[in-house]
């Protein structure tokens, strides 16, 4: 075969190659486009807390997290209000207004009892948080909220596959007139947050908050025996929650007062268990007078009081239960 025909040979199966190479690239952006990853996304409601008095303010916090690998470039939050009334014949849809609300991107505009919320993109692996409280009627025996949250698409992805998806949380609260339990969503001003139970050999502890700042959620809960998570624990365990969650850099101040008896001899260590699950032990001695520093915090002293009884004052700038 002469020079000629090697040539052409050699020409056509380059041609050929350089195709097939073109076919496979084209196939591997097709495929890239066709496999374009679904959002995978998932929201939580809290109670803040399960239950309060009647005519108290319900809170709920809702967590809407992104755990695709995609960002969900827009979503919203909505509400539908309900009540659910066993105690009286009353109307069963009847809410008070909007009492608090915060979230952590994005904005809420609460118009009466309606909530609307414009989030934004929700990166991927992330999340947002949003905290509403409303004003429970004195008359309902339990409150029911479905929030409803929806996304319009997914940021780069044509395909739009989260186009419309939406996904629907319940918060439900009960009422209790006896409820150990105190519980306020500060707007204005400073505020005392306390159960007013009565201290006594029915209740061994009551607890109280000062609020320490504008437009913070506060809980106080008591009754729980700290033994369940501090074995060397005498008495029971205070539950405070402020912004639910979060830290509260300058501090704030809780006061437990315990029966007379109950805390044997001096209190040397208040056991505090944090958000997270672990135990911390604070040992410092607060000023005797006026409030620490921040960098002074934890803390805690005593003071006797008649009777027998024991308050205890501690600051520290993180929620969680404390024992001692």
């Amino acid at each position: 075969m002469d020079a000629t025909g090697n040539l052409r040979r050699l020409r056509a199966r380059r041609t050929l190659l350089t195709f097939l190479a073109a076919s496979l690239l084209a196939v591997s952006a097709f495929a890239g486009t066709a496999t374009a990853a679904t959002p995978s996304w998932e929201m939580s409601v809290t109670s803040l807390p399960s239950q309060v008095k009647p005519g108290d303010v319900a809170g709920y916090r809702v967590v809407i997290k992104n755990t695709g690998t995609s960002n969900l470039s827009q979503v919203f939050l909505t509400n539908a209000l309900d009540t659910i009334d066993n105690l009286v014949s009353a109307d069963p849809y009847e809410i008070l207004d909007t009492a608090y609300v915060s979230t952590s991107q994005g904005t809420c505009d609460p118009v009466g009892v309606r909530l609307d919320c414009t989030l934004g993109a929700i990166r991927a692996k992330k999340s947002a948080t949003i905290v509403v409280a409303y004003a429970t009627p004195p008359t309902a025996a339990q409150l029911l909220v479905i929030f409803e949250a929806n996304t319009t698409g997914v940021a780069g992805d044509s395909q739009g596959s989260s186009h419309g998806d939406v996904l629907q949380g319940i918060g439900l609260t009960t009422t209790n007139p006896s409820a150990n339990f105190g519980g306020r969503f500060v707007t204005a001003g400073l505020l005392d947050v306390f159960n007013d139970q009565t201290l006594g050999s029915g209740n061994l502890q009551t607890t109280k908050v000062g609020a320490p700042a504008l437009g913070i959620g506060v809980t106080v809960a008591d009754g729980t025996p700290a033994s369940d998570w501090c074995p060397t624990c005498t008495s029971e365990s205070s539950e405070v929650h402020v912004n639910f969650g979060t830290s509260y850099p300058s501090g704030f101040r809780v006061d437990i007062q315990v029966s007379g008896g109950l805390v044997h001899g001096s209190i040397s260590t208040v056991y505090h268990q944090l958000d997270g699950g672990s135990v911390e032990a604070i040992t410092n001695t607060c000023p005797k007078n006026g409030a620490p520093s921040a960098s002074q915090m934890p803390c805690f002293r005593t003071k006797n009081l008649p009777g027998g009884d024991t308050l205890v004052m501690i600051w520290t700038t993180v929620n969680g239960k404390m024992g001692m």
